[in-house]
């Protein structure tokens, strides 16, 4: 079980540890004992609540005593992980370990010493009421008693206040002070611990009977009387054995908090129904855009929002914009439904440069809402590719159209069309579209497949939507073969729809990705693979990768086209993400049924770590030649079970960033955020930094678990754009608690079985935090880190991304600086020393390997920062910003 608390304050001074339970245990042999301190752990009573629990009463929320507790206890908390009794002494919490054994019940408190505890004061009321009903004695019963989200306790120590709150469903406190140095007066002691130690990385650990408990090392940070917040050093301080307090270790600084050294933002987005989210896309003033749909009729719309109710229907397509950089409600821009009465879903999404939001997708609602003027006003068969334009508000609809046939030819017998993926052109009005459908008489327009070929087929079409009615589109073709193209299943999971990817070259040239089972796909000679691989008997089908260009005449237009799977008896290959490199190449993304994929020399993963012929799969990361000719890289990305690597993208620098979920393990790296599975037997979203140089395992830099104890899926990566390295990702959620930030806009799941998520993570190890960012004339320069900075891996990566090709690189490397220094236009975060000169390479990356001596002390502390030389005029130098890192043994 993984629980949380954590601690923060403000002198302002604002101080954040996290206590994880269980992450690090540590199994205790001994016969189980009865608790040392069980005085406080009372039978629970029963409870019944005077309605339904609301979304935000589902978290862990503070219930005061009225007499229906130990008179000790000022307050219980209730829902949230394991039980907790805030008292006149400090708080006490009791947590179940679940193994072979059966269940303990584990309890430790926490006595603030020398504090003087008042009655707490409750704030932030809680819908709901809990009614205690105890016995026959209905003078003893208590009714209709308040729950709270937090609880204050005043100047527990001299200049200190204990702020109780719930974080991610678990028990957090705050320490606010008023004073730096009211700090010193904080000891608390541990009851119920067997010893107290300092880990490494400076995290406290507090050893119990049966497991270890892990409070990450504290962040801390100062407000000045505007309000701003500066970064301040704050470590555990261990008294003795069973007390630990803290200590200042640096002056306050100017540098923006880094409140987790992963993730930065991240909020729940849904309702008391089910989500699917299926894209996001950083926006070009950095919000982010996320598409998918939703079966809540309470879905969080704004106001002036196009569509404020459902349309009705299982589904209706939704469409919402966040600036995760601004605090609880203020970071939805706006969040709207779009649909009919039938089932409706956006699956692809972008923005036009004029600022116009272009949605695609597919809906079978008769009402669909359309404009005038379009392709189609109407409902052309049973389901419908749709497309269609927001303003950037999200106030008003610019296009509205559907694209069909009527004449179902496919595998399932119905007029099924859906449009997978997006471009939006330059001119900000041609629209190109792809997907898949099931109509022999879809129509076709110049295209080099004119003829639909059999079972379900792949199109693409062009649209200029400046033109009115049938005119719009302009070009169109199918692609595929006497079999079926793509996966249809039963349209339940956002990835079911998503196995088409569309790029497009400055000279208009299509490159599209997607899957088939058909001999007779379209392919060329000279490709890599000209022959559906693998037994059509047995149902194999296989990757596909075509390049077309719509502007020469029909029959010339398909200018390469290969498969690209594996030789297995059952095989498969689904891409789901298609991106083009810097140097020309193509990187794809899906997932691998065959265990016999042909990985190249020095892969990640050469070997397929989970097939037993059970019908799992493993992710695939392929590098293809920019002609189709042949694979430069071909790795699997996964671990037992099944794993699937949905999205990547690729950073500056041509860095890959990524992610998926499993239902079983990924090779997390040191230190990352969640490093164990977090909800088996549920799926898990896992995200992963790769630099695939054929070093083996040596290519991957980061990877990790995201999620909660519920169950979670990641659909869709932005790397471009985001502040100093933020990359975007968007999911669904079972879990009540997923890691959202404190000033998420919705900080609880809604309810449904999913409840959509949308986040920017840094995909930092955790002992690392950038200290300063980018100057604004760096762009997406920013600079991260391969492997750990630990004495046992001798040396350690770092990577600056972004930079102009042959450009020189400068590291900085040194402590940090107790104050920026303002440089020719750079802030100089660090006391460095400018000993290390690097040439960026021709994909707009600069490397760097720094050794770490054996001899160097473990807890040092250093600073590095990456600053460029004359790029574009701009400015004489460029800074990527800064990173403090600790070594480890």
């Amino acid at each position: 079980m993984l629980s949380r608390f954590s601690t923060s304050s403000l002198w302002a001074c604002a101080l954040t540890t996290s206590l994880l339970v269980g992450q690090q245990t540590v199994d205790r042999p001994e016969v189980l004992r009865r608790s040392r301190y069980p005085e406080l752990v009372t039978a629970i009573p029963e409870q019944r609540f005077d309605r339904p629990l609301t979304a935000r009463s589902a978290g862990l929320s503070f219930v005061p005593n009225r007499g229906q507790f130990d008179p000790r206890v000022h307050f219980q908390t209730t829902g949230g992980s394991g039980e907790a009794w805030l008292h006149d002494r400090g708080f006490t919490m009791r947590h179940a370990r679940h193994d072979l054994h059966g269940s303990r019940g584990v309890v430790t408190r926490y006595r603030f010493e020398g504090a003087a505890l008042a009655e707490g004061i409750p704030a932030d009321a809680l819908p709901g009421r809990h009614h205690y009903l105890l016995g026959s004695d209905a003078t003893a019963w208590r009714q209709n008693v308040p729950i709270f989200a937090t609880v204050r306790y005043p100047a527990v120590w001299p200049g200190v206040d204990v702020v109780f709150r719930e974080d991610h469903g678990s028990l957090r406190y705050d320490l606010e002070c008023s004073d730096p140095s009211d700090l010193a007066r904080v000891v608390i002691r541990v009851e119920g611990a067997e010893a107290l130690r300092l880990a490494a990385d400076g995290s406290l650990v507090v050893e119990g009977e049966f497991t270890d408990w892990w409070h990450s090392r504290p962040e801390a940070w100062s407000v000045d009387a505007n309000g701003a917040r500066s970064a301040v050093d704050v470590a555990f301080r261990i008294l003795d054995g069973a007390r630990f307090g803290f200590e200042c270790t640096s002056q306050t600084t100017a540098g923006r908090l880094v409140v987790d050294p992963t993730i930065r933002q991240s909020t729940y987005a849904g309702g008391s129904g089910d989500e699917n989210t299926h894209e996001v896309r950083r926006l070009a003033n950095g919000d982010l855009l996320m598409t998918g749909r939703t079966a809540s009729a309470d879905f969080p719309t704004s106001v002036g929002g196009f569509q404020r109710t459902s349309g009705g229907g299982a589904w209706d397509a939704v469409v919402t914009r966040f600036d995760l950089n601004r605090s609880g409600a203020a970071q939805l821009q706006f969040a709207t439904f779009v649909g009919g009465s039938g089932e409706d879903m956006f699956i692809d999404c972008e923005e036009a440069p004029d600022g116009r939001l272009w949605m695609c997708g597919m809906s079978d609602s008769a009402d669909f809402p359309t404009t005038s003027g379009v392709y189609g006003r109407f409902r052309f068969g049973m389901r419908d590719a749709v497309l269609v334009a927001l303003d950037a508000t999200g106030a008003s609809l610019l296009h509205g159209s559907y694209f069909g046939g009527t004449v179902a030819a496919g595998p399932a017998g119905e007029a099924n069309t859906w449009a997978s993926d997006l471009i939006v052109g330059a001119d900000s009005t041609t629209i190109l579209l792809g997907g898949h459908t099931e109509c022999s008489d879809l129509p076709m327009l110049g295209g080099f497949q004119s003829v639909f070929a059999g079972g379900q087929e792949g199109w693409l079409a062009r649209f200029d939507t400046v033109q009115t009615n049938q005119s719009e589109l302009v070009w169109s073709t199918f692609l595929g073969g006497s079999g079926d193209e793509g996966y249809w299943g039963d349209g339940a999971r956002p990835f079911d729809l998503n196995d088409l990817s569309l790029l497009v070259d400055a000279q208009g040239v299509l490159t599209v990705a997607t899957q088939t089972n058909s001999p007779d796909f379209p392919v060329t000679p000279g490709s890599y693979q000209t022959a559906l691989p693998g037994s059509t008997a047995m149902g194999s089908s296989s990757g596909v990768v075509v390049s077309i260009d719509p502007a020469l005449p029909p029959a010339q237009q398909l200018l390469w086209g290969t498969y690209l799977g594996g030789p297995g008896p059952i095989s498969g290959e689904v891409f789901y993400s298609l991106v083009a490199a810097p140097d020309g190449t193509f990187w794809l993304a899906g997932i691998s049924y065959d265990p016999s994929f042909q990985t190249t020399p020095g892969a990640f993963e050469p070997v397929a770590p989970n097939h037993v012929g059970d019908g799992s799969h493993d992710g695939l990361l392929i590098n293809l030649s920019g002609d189709g000719s042949s694979v430069l890289y071909a790795s699997y990305l996964g671990g037992s079970e099944s794993a699937t690597g949905l999205d990547i993208d690729l950073e500056a620098g041509g860095t890959i960033v990524g992610g998926g979920f499993t239902f079983g393990y990924v090779p997390t790296t040191v230190l990352c955020q969640f490093p164990n599975r977090l909800s088996s037997p549920a799926p898990d979203a896992f995200t992963v930094r790769i630099r695939p140089e054929a070093r083996g395992r040596a290519d991957l830099v980061y990877c990790s678990y995201l999620g909660g104890t519920g169950g979670e899926a990641l659909f869709g990566v932005d790397a471009h754009g985001g502040d100093n390295g933020a990359v975007a990702f968007c999911g669904v959620a079972a879990s009540v608690d997923f890691p959202v930030s404190n000033t998420a806009f919705q900080t609880v799941k809604a309810g449904g079985p999913r409840d959509g998520w949308i986040a920017e993570l840094d995909l930092l190890p955790q002992s690392i935090s950038r200290v300063a960012a980018a100057n604004a004339c760096a762009a997406e320069q920013f600079l991260s880190i391969a492997g750990g900075p630990s004495k046992s891996a001798g040396a350690f990566g770092l990577l600056v991304h972004g930079v102009d090709s042959q450009t020189m690189v400068v590291f900085a490397v040194g402590t940090r600086a107790s104050s920026p220094l303002p440089l020719l236009n750079i802030e100089l975060a660090v006391t460095p020393v400018f000993d290390v000169v690097v040439t960026a390479d021709t994909a707009g990356l600069a490397q760097l390997t720094v050794p770490v001596a054996p001899s160097t002390p473990s807890g040092f502390t250093l600073a590095l920062q990456a600053i460029s030389i004359g790029q574009n005029g701009c400015a004489p130098l460029r800074s990527a910003g800064a990173l403090e890192f600790t070594i480890r043994p």
